[in-house]
């Protein structure tokens, strides 16, 4: 396996784009950093285990995986985006209409597929998604475990390796556990252990030739641990993916305003990283492309500490930069607090808040109520799965003092990826 250091993709004389990329993942050239991660993900691999990436939402995890895939094409690599699928066999489509369309491996599908695909199994490339994917579920059902091993049997012997990355698993796994009204029952507890004990032997079973990545925005221990299944998830290995620390953060800034042909006026990044606190990526991002897309309409040729305060006032606190920044910890309450707890998840859309405004959109309360007093009733902190502290950012306005954020010490099992606590306790940046 080739070292992926090799490339440092934040050297790259590669010609990309002026845009700063924001929202989508990105690879080569808007690629930045994580060589430490790339190089640890392929030695892991190489040697033979399965890897779980663990990190919050937007540091990157899926920008990894695909520079990752991109690096190493000795590989067949199969991206498989679960965390639309509520069932096994959802999940197991997916993979099926991935290896579908990847060149190397298209052949194990029309093999295991051969008597639902008919004339098509030769020509799968041109078949519609609606079509294949009709056509896939019929051989799935109901039966999704035999075509599962019948998938997995025939990838093993397929001409190269092949590495299956399942992304947002922990998505899945709680749909599995907690179904649409949000109840843990020891039926879907069952069902569930089913599941990620078949996962866990074939890990086991068809190592080195198929290696298996599992990444997810929510940990899998809370889940897992509150089913009390906790031990079928042994045989992966933790990888977990931090935010920038602050001199990352300071060479992306510097390089993109660099290629933007921008120049940061004395102060304006110090300006910038104080503002942010704490450098998940996406969000890093998002401030450099509002500064520069406001130099450009400016016509300036520099960005001064000033520009930065009214930016980050205008832009980063406006409706548009509080649903990027509070997507998230909405995400981890709704998991936490209603998911397998027998409360149904509430339809109705949060309305945004106005421009300007400096504390994000605030969550129900999280105290549960005594129903013989009708009162909420005290809970502390530490009784919260840990990975629900886990705060969206440590963005300036967008939380109180007092707020959890989301760099403090994070569990290598992804359980938890920050501690919850006051900002003043400690600095958020690593």
């Amino acid at each position: 396996m080739r070292n992926p250091c090799l490339r440092v993709s934040f050297v790259t004389t590669a010609r990309v784009p002026e845009e700063v990329a924001v929202g989508p993942p990105v690879t080569r050239g808007e690629f930045f950093d994580r060589e430490g991660e790339l190089d640890e993900l392929a030695r892991l691999l190489g040697s033979g285990a399965s890897v779980l990436i663990t990190a919050p939402r937007r540091i990157g995890k899926t920008s990894l995986l695909l520079e990752f895939a991109g690096r190493h094409d000795e590989e067949a690599f199969l991206f498989v985006d679960v965390q639309a699928h509520t069932d096994e066999a959802g999940a197991i489509l997916k993979l099926a209409e991935v290896a579908a369309r990847h060149r190397e491996v298209r052949q194990v599908v029309a093999d295991a597929f051969k008597n639902v695909l008919g004339a098509v199994s030769s020509r799968l490339e041109e078949v519609s998604v609606g079509e294949l994917s009709l056509k896939l579920r019929e051989g799935i059902d109901p039966d999704w475990r035999s075509k599962a091993d019948d998938i997995f049997e025939r990838l093993a012997q397929a001409s190269k390796p092949v590495v299956v990355a399942f992304d947002e698993l922990p998505i899945l796994v709680s749909s599995l556990l907690c179904g649409d009204d949000g109840r843990l029952t020891p039926q879907r507890t069952e069902r569930t252990r089913v599941f990620l004990s078949w996962l866990r032997e074939a890990t086991i079973r068809l190592r080195p030739a198929v290696r298996f990545i599992a990444t997810g925005s929510i940990g899998l221990e809370p889940l897992l641990t509150r089913a009390g299944i906790s031990e079928v998830m042994t045989t992966f290995t933790p990888l977990e993916v931090k935010p920038w620390d602050e001199a990352t953060a300071r060479l992306f800034i510097e390089d993109r305003a660099g290629r933007a042909g921008i120049t940061m006026g004395d102060g304006a990044v110090d300006r910038q990283l104080g503002k942010l606190k704490c450098f998940i990526p996406h969000h890093v991002a998002m401030f450099v492309r509002f500064l520069l897309q406001d130099c450009r309409r400016r016509g300036a040729a520099a960005c001064r500490v000033g520009d930065v305060d009214r930016v980050y006032r205008e832009q980063m606190l406006s409706v548009h930069g509080h649903v990027e920044l509070a997507t998230y910890e909405d995400r981890l309450k709704r998991g936490y607090r209603r998911r397998c707890s027998g409360q149904p998840s509430s339809s109705s859309p949060k309305q945004p808040l106005p421009a300007g405004s400096h504390s994000a959109p605030r969550a129900r309360s999280s105290r549960p109520r005594d129903s013989r007093a009708g009162k909420p009733r005290k809970r502390s902190a530490s009784s919260w799965p840990s990975s629900f502290t886990t705060g969206t950012s440590g963005v300036e306005g967008t939380r109180s003092s007092s707020s959890p954020t989301c760099c403090g010490t994070g569990g290598s099992d992804g359980s938890a990826w920050a501690t919850s606590g006051s900002r003043n306790d400690r600095p958020c940046h690593r």
